[in-house]
């Protein structure tokens, strides 16, 4: 086998081509198409578990003890919310082990596992600029006529571009034919956004190139205030949440109501907060959930009838995790996110790291408005890059040792 395969990649190409086959003939139901295709998940998650029984007494000698304890604590929840649904749950089984936001979703930690060993790193960055050389030709094949455009050609382009978000803010330490790359991948996944409508996308890509100047606030004028100020802002979201629920009115709306276009100005959020926490409360399952295969009921989708109104998912990241581990599950990983952070920004002698810190700072904002769970390659990424950033060893590598890494050659002082 070739060297740049080994479990880590494999286990995410396994994930991207079951995600390439649903774009593409959007199995539904059950039937033997669709059991072969999320038996890819299946291997992809056996693949990570495997990996981490293997060696998860190791991590501990990579990150802080602290946040191993919170690693093994999250997945500890998390299993234990498989078991409450395999036990007493009446849903088919296949819901539970066939859907990628039921249990598949709950074993995105053991991803962690991979990231403690830092030739996946450059394995990895490799895959990304392949990934966005793919984007940039298909991108022209499909545009050259948009009479030919439809959903799922954006839908593949989405999927194809979707590394650069990861590299947006490590740009400052990438050679320079990367730079031209990221940049031209930026502009054309910010017009495929636009013409999807995805505002989420178009938010984060604004916030990682903003928060790029950050970095060169480090770089040139060998301060961390920005950054400081910044980690502090990180508050702000948990802010809005509160405010929203505590005054009744949409934190969303509010600050969205000056946009002129009533297809981007529209709040489509804080209803999902309301519906949650009520269905929570009611059901006495707000601080451990309910479990893997737990729905909430949603009195909009049952008016409009634009999806069931007992549902298995919510588009909101937080409110996701929150759905299936209550906010035992919630405050674990915003405790882990938050740590990983806080050492990138400021435990890390290397911009790349402190790069990554920023992608995962937006990361953590964008929970409060999207980010759901599940068992995806964005949060394969996201679960690979908290274990960078937690990483003592990669933390320590210098700049030119980092940019090295990345491109597989060895480091000459």
């Amino acid at each position: 086998m070739p060297k740049f395969f080994n479990g880590f990649i494999i286990s995410v190409l396994l994930v991207i081509f079951y995600r390439i086959n649903m774009v593409l003939f959007a199995f539904d139901g059950f039937s033997i198409s669709k059991l072969l295709i999320t038996s890819l998940l299946w291997l992809s998650a056996i693949i990570s578990i495997y990996y981490f029984i293997r060696g998860y007494k190791k991590i501990k000698l990579f990150i802080p003890k602290y946040t191993y304890r919170i690693i093994l604590l999250i997945i500890g929840v998390n299993l234990i919310a498989i078991v409450k649904s395999l036990l007493f749950d009446d849903r088919a089984i296949t819901t539970l082990f066939g859907n990628i936001y039921t249990s598949l979703a709950l074993f995105t930690p053991f991803f962690i596992i991979f990231s403690f060993d830092k030739t996946n790193l450059s394995r990895l960055y490799k895959y990304f600029i392949f990934s966005l050389k793919a984007g940039t030709v298909f991108f022209i094949i499909f545009f050259v006529d948009n009479r030919f455009i439809n959903i799922k050609q954006l839908m593949l382009l989405v999927d194809l571009f979707l590394p650069v978000i990861f590299l947006i803010t490590t740009i400052i330490i990438l050679p320079k034919s990367s730079k031209s790359l990221i940049f031209i991948s930026v502009l054309m996944l910010f017009y495929i956004s636009f013409v999807m409508s995805s505002r989420t996308m178009m938010i984060r890509e604004v916030l990682l190139l903003v928060l790029v100047l950050l970095l060169y606030s480090r770089k040139y004028f060998k301060t961390k205030m920005g950054l400081r100020i910044f980690f502090l802002s990180l508050s702000i979201p948990i802010y809005l949440l509160v405010n929203s629920i505590s005054t009744g009115e949409s934190s969303f709306e509010q600050n969205l109501s000056s946009i002129s276009n009533e297809e981007f100005n529209s709040d489509t959020r804080t209803f999902l907060y309301i519906e949650v926490f009520e269905d929570l409360l009611t059901n006495d399952a707000l601080i451990f959930g309910k479990g893997a295969n737990g729905t909430y009921y949603s009195n909009f989708f049952f008016k409009t009838g634009n999806d069931a109104d007992n549902r298995l998912t919510v588009e909101v990241g937080m409110l996701s995790v929150l759905l299936k581990t209550g906010v035992v599950g919630v405050i674990l990983y915003f405790l882990l996110v938050l740590n990983a952070i806080y050492h990138s920004l400021f435990k890390s002698r290397n911009l790349f790291v402190a790069g990554i810190g920023l992608m995962l700072s937006v990361h953590f904002i964008l929970l409060f408005v999207g980010n759901a769970m599940s068992l995806s390659s964005y949060n394969i990424y996201i679960w690979f890059f908290i274990g960078i950033c937690l990483s003592k060893e990669i933390r320590n590598m210098s700049n030119p040792e980092i940019k090295a890494l990345l491109l597989s050659k060895k480091f000459k002082k």
